[in-house]
């Protein structure tokens, strides 16, 4: 197990094909999630009990074995481990992609690191990825031609026609060589705009006379992103930069966006084709649940639809490979599954969003991290702390400066630890736990308000008024106990918190250790 106590830093970076898989239990390969008529999730599917582990305490999915006895027993019968379902809240699986596709956040980022690191415009390069545009993966023996070239439609003519006419139709080293004469058959067909342009045909025309590469899509991109050498590409921008002159030049600063991205890669040692994914991880399913409602329906997370969508994209364009379909269909499936990652990953950089069947935009992945409502914030940083309470603040003027009037009821349930510790130290007492403690408290008993008198007395109490904007946000008072459910305030303390009698609220914190209570006595 990782001891929590060691940490010392955390670092976030792009994950190898194989970090992925080496994260994962198992492959997800089907779509389904809970079968609806036994209500067990679906072998090999995203809630998979062999991969996940099991969906009850020492229980394996065919019942087989059902004691803590076989506690690490794996099932031959079902191939589930006969664990703790906790582990349904860390184990991972992932689905491996038929066709390679990118990763959005550094496609449409803004810069764009893959478009920076390949030195493409960011337009470009999108049109290459979603099968719009192709791109030169290797000129071969062609001077016309330049690696990373981005060929529309309209380039594509022209750079063709191009290449046909003078590099190849140009140049006859023998008589008798072969589909010369449809070479200048095809000039005339790219040259006259009311032809259609087949693209695949002409780059294989070329490629077989050249030695050229044409791709389209991820696939393509991360074949170029697999050539490049970090420490020679950093050396020819370093030398623009010497060369290139002016501050504000526009050249100049694209060329220092693309210095930092390229040392960034080499300093951390990760690759920059990591940036194309060929396996998807799956988040542990107690993550993304899936929770009975009435009349055997179900309410899931939309993390669950979009990985579904993935799952059969990913299928069925390993049909269309399997029944070899032709290339123009296998396009538009691999397309449909970029579609589908972009929308897993990241839903609202898309330019249509994924929607349910409300038309209700799905949460990504990087929704579920991002913003107030995120991991992040309000989980992570943003934690419910105990020992605290919240209520409206009314007028004290009886009370002093620094006192506060803290609601009875409200303090019996902020000092619970303190009462009981309070009363099992009574001579005499027949209190002995915490447990019989709670059930005076539970009771109301007489005992409880006066050990809740006596340990007021020196305990100071912290109030926040939020938003806690400078120091005097927080301060610390002396509670006196009152009846009624509002905390009762000085007027005179209003102007730190900014605070007034119009239904604003405050929360109440008790500080626990001596430490703690000495320094807020002290503030």
């Amino acid at each position: 197990m990782f001891d929590l106590n060691k940490l010392h830093s955390i670092k976030i970076s792009l994950a190898s094909p194989e970090q992925i898989i080496s994260w994962g239990k198992g492959e997800v390969t089907k779509p389904e999630t809970i079968n609806y008529r036994s209500q067990k999730p679906e072998p090999d599917g995203l809630f998979c009990e062999k991969i996940f582990g099991p969906s009850k305490d020492y229980e394996c999915h065919c019942g087989r074995y059902k004691k803590s006895s076989y506690a690490g027993k794996v099932c031959e019968k079902c191939g589930v481990e006969v664990t703790l379902k906790a582990v349904r809240r860390e184990r991972m699986g992932y689905i491996k992609l038929v066709s390679p596709c990118s990763h959005i956040w550094y496609v449409k980022g803004a810069p764009s690191k893959m478009g920076l690191v390949l030195g493409i415009p960011p337009k470009q390069l999108e049109e290459v990825i979603y099968f719009v545009s192709h791109i030169v993966i290797n000129p071969g023996i062609s001077k016309i031609l330049k690696s990373r070239q981005v060929l529309d439609e309209k380039t594509a003519r022209e750079v063709f026609a191009e290449v046909i006419s003078n590099e190849i139709l140009g140049v006859r080293v023998a008589e008798g060589t072969p589909d010369f004469a449809r070479g200048e058959d095809i000039v005339k067909r790219i040259t006259n705009r009311n032809q259609a342009f087949d693209f695949l045909t002409v780059s294989r025309y070329i490629s077989r006379y050249l030695g050229s590469t044409f791709g389209i899509g991820a696939e393509s991109v991360q074949k170029l992103l697999e050539t490049i050498d970090l420490d020679k590409e950093i050396e020819i921008v370093s030398e623009e930069l010497k060369s290139s002159t002016g501050d504000k030049n526009q050249k100049r600063i694209k060329a220092i966006k693309r210095l930092e991205v390229l040392k960034s890669f080499q300093s951390s040692g990760v690759k920059p084709q990591w940036m194309v994914l060929n396996v998807i991880p799956v988040i542990p399913p107690e993550i993304r649940p899936m929770m009975p409602l009435d009349g055997g329906r179900y309410a899931t997370s939309d993390l669950n639809d979009l990985y579904r969508q993935v799952i059969i994209k990913n299928t069925r364009l390993k049909r269309e490979y399997d029944e070899h379909a032709p290339t123009v269909i296998l396009l538009n499936e691999k397309r449909m599954l970029q579609e589908a990652v972009d929308a897993l990953i990241d839903n609202d950089r898309r330019n249509k969003p994924s929607t349910n069947i409300n038309n209700n935009v799905l949460k990504s992945l990087s929704s579920s991290l991002k913003g107030k409502q995120g991991r992040f914030r309000q989980n992570l940083l943003g934690k419910r702390v105990d020992y605290s309470g919240r209520s409206v603040i009314a007028v004290g003027p009886t009370l002093n400066m620094d006192e506060c009037g803290l609601p009875r009821e409200m303090a019996v349930q902020l000092f619970r630890p303190f009462i009981a510790s309070y009363l099992m130290k009574q001579k005499d007492s027949q209190i002995t736990s915490q447990r019989t403690a709670d059930e005076l408290i539970a009771k109301k008993d007489p005992r409880v308000y006066d050990a809740i008198e006596a340990i007021a007395k020196n305990h100071p109490v912290l109030l926040n008024r939020a938003p806690t904007l400078h120091r005097l946000g927080i301060q610390a008072f002396k509670p006196i106990l009152i009846e009624g459910k509002a905390i009762r305030l000085h007027p005179l303390v209003c102007p730190g918190f900014n605070a007034d009698f119009d239904g604003d609220q405050m929360a109440v914190h008790v500080p626990l250790s001596r430490q703690a209570q000495a320094e807020a006595m002290s503030l």
